[in-house]
């Protein structure tokens, strides 16, 4: 049985453990707390009473429950405080009343769409219908009651998340462990997500009159900013108008006329995140604090964001580049990360991909380029409309060997694009075509790949990776 019931002095409550990394919280100050049917589902985890606590253990947290007044305290399996409740003295607030410290440098983001510039939400009070909160200390909180709730984060003290809301007078929540913003939302997704049917035509332009049920219409005033608080709050699929050239690289864009040459090409690409957002929960657009929350520079940059995990998009004159080499897709210059460098004058949409990732991108008579940014690995698996299974590409890069792998699907002819290297000095199969753009140090090797078929292709460069 996940639900376990609790009861101390002052009143009661109950934990139902839905997974190792998420568990629900009820208390009421009367006894008994009305509860709700517990998950189906046997989760292993470990109890024990003690004379002060009730304590529960998973693979991943560990809980107390002070039996004095009800008060939570979570630590990750690694011994790593995550939330420490603090119940006032004497008679509590009237209704919903919760608060945990805030150490000084945790960032807070989510609640909700908004259009403001700033995503981390520290030393702001806010009301909210939309009660995900996400810390950077690695968990996330989702609170249940169909109301509006008073977040004050660490406005009022400054050490102190409050939470609170006008009624009802019993506190229940989710607890999500992280440890990132991706986890902690595809966590919540399980517990509060939705089914939706994502189709291919979602990747071109849409018609408003077409925008699918499951896609929020987008603050057309501050496009970028309402998805970044969108995206932390468990928004998946915000809906845009075509405002600019740039729109063509939101999630689901609503406009008439040709799709841009990059959003066409990346059909194959966007498919596959709209299926991930189905089947995760992890939204499509990516702040820069939830793909790189460890890194406070990236996370405050809101001129830029993420779609997917491989592309970086610059919405300002100068982008910061996070930790890896980066190379611009319009003009191929290689950037080393940890750096901000200005956007090239060039000719397109200004996209980054970082070495280690393949990139599908697909030609007009259906051959779909996959951009591979050496040193390191990579793979990519593209979601194939109606297919279960996925298409998957691999390259294996070993001093001046390179493996390509392609296990297609479907009948299609690819092309790889290895960025960054030598010409190749020898290709297995023998008589596999290959050619090289010396000026952008480009090797091209074209692949007819049959369907549920494995097209494996071994290159040896001239130079080996690591001189390069």
């Amino acid at each position: 049985m996940n639900l376990t019931l609790l009861d101390w002095e002052s009143g009661s409550g109950e934990i139902e453990i839905l997974n190792p990394s998420t568990f629900r919280y009820l208390r009421c100050p009367a006894k008994p707390c009305p509860g709700r049917t517990p998950a189906m589902d046997a989760v292993p985890f470990q109890t024990v009473e003690t004379a002060s606590a009730f304590e529960f253990k998973t693979s991943y947290l560990e809980i107390r429950v002070r039996k004095i007044d009800g008060g939570l305290m979570v630590k990750s399996y690694r011994g790593v405080q995550l939330l420490d409740e603090v119940v006032p003295a004497g008679a509590r607030p009237k209704g919903l009343y919760f608060a945990t410290q805030s150490p000084a440098t945790e960032r807070l983001y989510g609640l909700g769409p908004r259009s403001e510039e700033q995503l981390d939400l520290r030393g702001q009070t806010m009301r909210t219908s939309r009660p995900l909160l996400i810390s950077t200390t690695g968990y996330g909180l989702w609170f249940t009651a169909t109301t509006s709730f008073q977040f004050d984060l660490a406005r009022t003290v400054p050490d102190r998340t409050i939470v609170s809301a006008p009624f009802p007078d019993r506190l229940e929540f989710f607890f999500h462990y992280g440890p990132s913003p991706k986890e902690i939302l595809e966590e919540n997704y399980a517990v509060a997500g939705w089914s939706f049917a994502p189709v291919m035509a979602h990747t071109g332009l849409v018609a408003e009159s077409a925008v699918p049920k499951f896609a929020t219409k987008v603050d057309a005033a501050a496009p970028l900013a309402w998805l970044g608080h969108a995206s932390m709050s468990g928004v998946l699929i915000g809906a845009a108008p075509r405002t600019s050239a740039l729109s063509d690289l939101l999630p689901l864009i609503c406009g008439e006329g040709p799709a841009s040459p990059e959003r066409r090409a990346l059909r194959p690409y966007l498919y596959t995140y709209f299926t991930e957002a189905q089947e995760r929960g992890i939204p499509m657009f990516r702040p820069m604090a939830m793909q790189y929350p460890k890194d406070p520079v990236a996370a405050a940059r809101t001129g830029q964001f993420m779609l997917g995990d491989e592309l970086l998009v610059a919405a300002a004159k100068e982008v910061y580049l996070p930790q890896g080499q980066w190379t611009d897709l319009r003009t191929g210059q290689l950037h080393a990360g940890k750096q901000a460098v200005p956007v090239a004058d060039a000719p397109g949409l200004p996209l980054f991909l970082k070495n280690g990732t393949i990139l599908p991108w697909e030609r007009t008579d259906g051959t779909i380029e996959l951009h591979y940014f050496p040193r390191l690995g990579a793979e990519f698996f593209i979601s194939e409309p109606g297919h279960q299974q996925l298409t998957q590409v691999h390259a294996s890069p070993a001093a001046d060997i390179v493996r390509l792998e392609i296990e297609s699907l479907v009948d299609r002819r690819y092309e790889w694009i290895l960025h960054h290297v030598s010409n190749a000095t020898a290709i297995e199969p023998a008589g596999t075509p290959f050619r090289y753009d010396e000026a952008r140090q480009l090797l091209h090797v074209p692949v007819s790949a049959k369907a549920k078929g494995d097209a494996i292709v071994n290159l040896t460069l001239a130079s080996p990776l690591e001189e390069q």
